[in-house]
């Protein structure tokens, strides 16, 4: 197994667990907070960087995610809908 495919195993079982122990987390307004919440636990280094700042940068990082796929809608539209296509076999299917 691939060490990224490990790290989404990981984020997977995490996200799961996070919805079991708190099903308001499933809830829009508390995306980013189970982001960073995931993110901490992987990255525990970044629990000195308070806590608002944080999301600020996540929903940044979200933000620039959706400009770049608005940027390329069109361009190699084969190629995004094999990856699509895998995504959802090896990582919805498992959820």
């Amino acid at each position: 197994m691939k060490i990224p495919t490990l790290k989404r195993e990981h984020y997977k079982k995490e996200l799961l667990a996070i919805y079991g122990r708190s099903p308001e987390a499933k809830l829009v307004e508390n995306r980013y907070r189970v982001m960073r919440q995931l993110i901490l636990k992987e990255y525990p280094s970044l629990v000195s960087i308070e806590k608002e700042k944080i999301l600020d940068i996540l929903k940044d990082i979200v933000y620039v995610d959706r400009m770049i796929r608005k940027h390329t809608e069109g361009v190699q539209e084969e190629e995004k809908t094999r990856l699509s296509q895998d995504f959802q076999l090896k990582e919805l299917d498992t959820l």
